[in-house]
């Protein structure tokens, strides 16, 4: 590990591809989670009249029926599994910050 370090350190002038590849995983994260706070900002003034309904809300204005039918929860019988998903964690923190389901 070490050693790949210095060689590609050594290597400065290389290509932008190159430079581009290194420094790829380090510019996603940040995006996709600002991105994933907007989106729980934007669902999360979505609101119900209790947890329920408010689940109901958000997933209606979040996934359409026609895309829901190859999901369960476990993701029993080849379809996909819904607590897997990150979308789950949107909708859960979305959910919480409903004031009435706090």
């Amino acid at each position: 590990m070490v050693q790949d370090l210095k060689s590609t350190s050594a290597r400065d002038s290389t290509s932008v591809c190159d430079l581009d590849q290194r420094h790829f995983p380090f510019e996603w994260p940040p995006i996709i989670s600002r991105q994933k706070k907007i989106l729980v900002l934007e669902l999360g003034l979505i609101s119900g009249a209790d947890i329920k309904d408010t689940v109901w809300r958000i997933l209606k204005q979040t996934i359409k029926n026609d895309l829901t039918k190859p999901v369960s929860w476990r993701g029993l019988n080849g379809k996909t599994a819904f607590q897997s998903l990150q979308l789950k964690s949107v909708v859960t923190e979305a959910v919480r910050r409903n004031p009435l389901c706090a």
